[in-house]
């Protein structure tokens, strides 16, 4: 349960950042705003940030009770919480409730799926897989495992966040550090996916030959 709980708490901090829409197009200014009223977040954006901002205090409070020489997270932030739960996971998952675990799973899970729909960033890069695949060209995209699976996606590959970090500690697939991220080769990805695919039609049996009386 180790693995799942330092997963988990990955899957929350990198989602987390992406829940609030973000303007995109080329009237978008980086310049700073102006003052005045802005657009108001929408209710289900709150929702579910008011849910991950509960659920991850709580547990934490938790676990500080439980596990007082732990040092304190840095501060009360979604991304500092869940960097303290993956930094402390192997100590504190051993006295866990799996009732936590399966409500940072639920937490997970709504913070993905509404990242997904906001980030710009993934859309373009899935118009872009698709537009490299018609075109006949290679994958060279490094990402993080979240938008490989989009990616992958865009490909006609349906692949687990889990399956790429798996493939990732194995060797299978090239990694590579960008900050506290690890990125990973979506070429990779779909070389060892068709691989895995030869191999199970390889092992398949062969259903238009009958066995010898």
């Amino acid at each position: 349960m180790t693995n799942r709980l330092y997963e988990l708490a990955i899957d929350i901090r990198d989602s987390y950042q992406h829940l609030r829409p973000t303007k995109r197009g080329p009237e978008v200014s980086t310049s700073k705003p102006a003052p005045g009223p802005r657009d108001p977040i929408p209710a289900y954006v709150l929702d579910v940030e008011i849910a991950t901002e509960r659920t991850v205090r709580a547990i934490v409070s938790e676990q500080m009770a439980a596990h007082p020489g732990l040092p304190r997270p840095a501060s009360r932030d979604v991304h500092h919480l869940t960097t303290w739960l993956l930094n402390h996971s192997g100590v504190i998952v051993q006295g866990m409730d799996p009732g936590d675990i399966r409500d940072l799973e639920i937490v997970a899970a709504r913070c993905d799926r509404l990242a997904r729909s906001n980030t710009g960033e993934t859309d373009r890069d899935v118009r872009l897989a698709q537009m490299r695949q018609r075109a006949g060209l290679g994958a060279d995209h490094w990402t993080t495992s979240r938008r490989i699976v989009s990616l992958a996606k865009a490909a006609g590959v349906d692949i687990s966040r889990t399956t790429v970090r798996n493939w990732g500690t194995a060797g299978r697939i090239r990694t590579q550090k960008v900050g506290e991220e690890t990125h990973y080769s979506l070429g990779d990805v779909l070389r060892e996916t068709r691989q895995e695919e030869l191999t199970a039609n390889d092992l398949a049996p062969d259903s238009g030959h009958s066995a010898a009386a």
